[in-house]
């Protein structure tokens, strides 16, 4: 259901930038649409599906921007690091519990710079960054430790459940295996079991 209402957005949304686009080719770029005749051209035709297309992905220009950076930040969240004098041996078939620290708000668009964690503004595209350690739930010695990272908001994120979720960037973590992904294939590779997850 969500789904097609998403549908129905993108197809309404498509037909009001066409409208936009139309309407700017024949108001302000007409001199490059028409011919002599006051007939669109096929270069004009050209012209307004190009300036049509900008206009469909104006909203979310902030995010395209951003993408690069974001995907670079991913290539490291969810990799798995052995805390000092650990290895794969140690940590094996361990029961563990995950604690979350140096959790940071960074802003990527229009300026990349960190955050206060109380600032709540929706101007630019900013994410979530998160440490995780997994530690042994009996000893209480740190097995692993990664990074998350995932969006908070956008200019014109979707709202949702009380939240602003971007449209083009998503969590690009599995810490907790939620998608399915290679960093929880790892640990089930070492036979770890969670025991809990501390927020």
């Amino acid at each position: 259901m969500i789904g097609l209402g998403v549908l129905l957005f993108l197809c309404i949304w498509g037909a009001v930038a066409l409208l936009i686009a139309n309407l700017i080719g024949k108001k302000l770029l007409k001199i490059y649409t028409k011919d002599a005749e006051g007939k669109t051209t096929s270069k004009g035709v050209l012209i307004i599906l190009v300036v049509s297309v900008l206009v469909f992905f104006a909203p979310i220009a902030d995010e395209i921007i951003s993408y690069l950076a974001y995907s670079k930040m991913c290539q490291d969240a969810g990799k798995y690091e052995f805390a000092p004098n650990m290895d794969e041996k140690k940590v094996f078939g361990r029961e563990y519990r995950i604690e979350e620290e140096d959790k940071k708000l960074i802003r990527l668009f229009p300026t990349f710079q960190t955050l206060h964690p109380e600032d709540n503004s929706n101007f630019g595209v900013v994410i979530e960054t998160t440490k995780l350690k997994l530690i042994d739930d009996n000893t209480n010695e740190t097995l692993l430790t990664t990074r998350t990272a995932k969006p908070l908001r956008s200019f014109f994120a979707m709202p949702w459940d009380g939240k602003r979720i971007p449209w083009l960037l998503h969590e690009c973590s599995d810490v907790l295996g939620k998608n399915g992904g290679g960093s929880q294939k790892y640990i089930r590779s070492l036979q770890m079991r969670l025991k809990y997850h501390l927020n």
